[in-house]
């Protein structure tokens, strides 16, 4: 491969600096630079269905709201994230901040990565108590961990699928899933709890289905983030990219957790978060994806499957 060619990003498109303001704040993000150290590719590199998966922010928003929803429908991890973080507070930022760090564990230098994953599991070790249903609760719990690793890896492929590549097939899912365990291990995870596969994914959501319930606590964050811009500039567009993450919910845990999307207008919801990830998909120059393809001297079409 000629590294030459790919030895930095282009400077910024407006479709960069839309992404910069909404999706990630800068103040956040800047903290961490994608561009270093050269030839470091991290813990997946080109080539990797992880990398292709979290390059767009269209479908990491509708899958990370997604994701957000099935943990909140834990009791254990309601209560861990409700009482112990900016989430009840400032739920959109955290949102944001959980995106972040799934760029930076995806896209950074391994030692970018380590550490920031490092400092999150020091911080899960501080979260402890009593859920509403009498249960304790602890941040580094391998149970919950597993649930909110799996919800978000999920959530992120099946955005992407809907939005971007529909034709992904059962082997690259599979990889896809199997990729992950290193970024799983960072956060605490055990290889014998990571599902490494599309089957062992739904077997965990089987497991979990009877402990997920409605809650108060899921109807505000709905709320919040409906009427609250944070991607798109309006509350319509808003409203849009929540009922898209809803419609990615199994209907029967829909249904057993009292969503409701929109369905009326999901086919054109549809159509139009599949013009705009396609947009998007060509037209960020300056992302931390097109940064890591810099720095490792990778054509950015990898990003591409």
């Amino acid at each position: 491969m000629d590294t030459a060619r790919y030895a930095a990003p282009p400077s910024p498109t407006f479709l960069d600096q839309l992404y910069s303001s909404r999706l990630a704040p800068p103040r956040d993000l800047a903290r961490f630079d994608f561009a270093e150290p050269k030839g470091d590719p991290g813990f997946f590199g080109p080539g990797s269905v992880t990398w292709a998966v979290f390059a767009n922010p269209v479908p990491m928003a509708v899958g990370g709201i997604a994701a957000t929803i099935l943990e909140l429908a834990e009791p254990r991890v309601r209560a861990g994230v409700w009482n112990h973080s900016s989430f009840r507070k400032d739920p959109l930022t955290r949102v944001q901040r959980t995106g972040i760090a799934a760029l930076v564990t995806a896209y950074g230098g391994r030692a970018q990565a380590e550490q920031l994953t490092a400092r999150v599991r020091k911080m899960h070790d501080k979260v402890r108590g009593i859920a509403d249903n009498g249960e304790p609760y602890w941040g580094n719990d391998p149970e919950l961990l597993q649930w909110v690793h799996v919800t978000a890896a999920w959530g992120f492929l099946q955005a992407y699928r809907r939005y971007l590549n529909p034709g992904l097939g059962r082997e690259e899912q599979d990889r896809y899933y199997a990729e992950a365990l290193p970024g799983a291990h960072l956060y605490g995870l055990t290889p014998d709890i990571v599902p490494t596969t599309r089957a062992a994914t739904e077997a965990c959501f089987a497991a979990m289905e009877p402990r997920l319930e409605p809650s108060a606590v899921l109807d505000e964050f709905l709320t919040m983030v409906r009427e609250v811009p944070f991607l798109l500039p309006n509350t319509a567009g808003q409203r849009m990219i929540v009922d898209a993450a809803i419609d990615l919910i199994p209907s029967r845990l829909r249904q057993r957790l009292g969503l409701e999307s929109g369905a009326a207008g999901a086919a054109l919801r549809t159509a139009t978060l599949r013009a705009m990830a396609q947009v998007m998909a060509w037209g960020l120059r300056a992302s931390p994806a097109h940064q890591a393809c810099a720095r490792v001297g990778a054509d950015p079409a990898v990003l591409h499957l």
